[in-house]
């Protein structure tokens, strides 16, 4: 059920930190394994409503609040099969950041809506806040303090390569 689907990522003009693309892609990918483990993942296209999206938003957001970093970590990193995995089919780096993913559609939908974006169907396309608005979102759907959108240490962020 991995569908293709156009989106954005607003930037503030310059270089983007590779830190902070990766924090947000982290959290995001996080937010898109927990639909995929609800079977968000299994619902045809077709079949999506208003409320049927608002209710797995409502059911992945309660189930990720407060997690412990364990949790959040095995999330993010978890392997899922090929044709669920969430890819970047494209990139293109102007400002906005435009990107093709790969995923299904309603964990895809969720981790937009959780991450403070917004969605149109037909075709679907998505539009991510800036990264930094992103993080914050993210982070606080993860139930993580507010006033410190980046990750300290090893304070929930991805895991050491042990380089």
């Amino acid at each position: 059920m991995n569908k293709i689907t156009e989106g954005r990522i607003d930037t503030y003009p310059g270089p983007v930190p590779t830190r902070d693309i990766s924090y947000f892609l982290y959290l995001f990918r996080a937010v898109y394994v927990a639909g995929v483990e609800a079977g968000y993942d299994r619902i045809p296209d077709e079949q999506l409503t208003d409320d049927l999206i608002k209710s797995a938003v409502s059911k992945i957001a309660a189930s990720i609040k407060n997690i412990p970093r364990e949790e959040l970590s095995r999330l993010a990193t978890r392997r899922l099969p090929d044709e669920l995995e969430l890819a970047l089919d494209d990139i293109v780096r102007e400002n906005p950041i435009r990107v093709t993913f790969c995923a299904a559609t309603l964990a895809l939908t969720a981790a937009v809506i959780l991450s403070g974006g917004s969605f149109e169907f037909g075709p679907l396309k998505v539009e991510l806040p800036p990264l930094g608005e992103g993080v914050q979102e993210l982070r606080q759907a993860f139930g993580r303090p507010e006033n410190d959108p980046k990750p300290r240490g090893n304070d929930d962020g991805p895991p050491s390569l042990g380089m």
